[in-house]
């Protein structure tokens, strides 16, 4: 586990929010976690993005897979690029005291919703 920058003391939730201290540490180190995944993953994205095949042993049915998994690897380094991004965010709103309510109603996040994906902005019935 990656050790947080972060004490205790600047973990902060909205007062809206129905968050403890505890529940915020582990927000916090939920989110440490998600962030060292995704980090281990881009590495091993990326080598598959530039994984050079032998020309001279790949037939074309092989070059058409790597090709394709060289797609998918963009594909998938993309999507955690947006997902690092959306952490970045909620830890900048856990060191300024808005963590743990939507952004676009200032309603509490439930905690159980936020323990699933403890970077999330909004409330499930904002997404309806």
């Amino acid at each position: 586990m990656t050790q947080s920058n972060a004490t205790t003391s600047t973990l902060l939730a909205h007062p809206d929010a129905t968050l403890s201290q505890k529940d915020l540490v582990d927000l916090h180190q939920r989110l440490l976690d998600k962030r060292e995944e995704l980090v281990a993953q881009a590495d091993l994205l990326e080598k598959e993005i530039t994984r050079k095949e032998d020309c001279s042993l790949a037939d074309e049915v092989e070059a058409s897979f790597y090709r394709a998994e060289a797609n998918r690897a963009e594909v998938q380094l993309t999507q955690n690029h947006g997902l690092m991004n959306e952490i970045s965010r909620a830890f900048l709103r856990l060191e300024s005291g808005q963590y743990g309510v939507s952004i676009e109603t200032g309603d509490p996040i439930p905690l159980a919703r936020l323990r699933l994906l403890p970077w999330t902005e909004y409330c499930t019935e904002d997404l309806e």
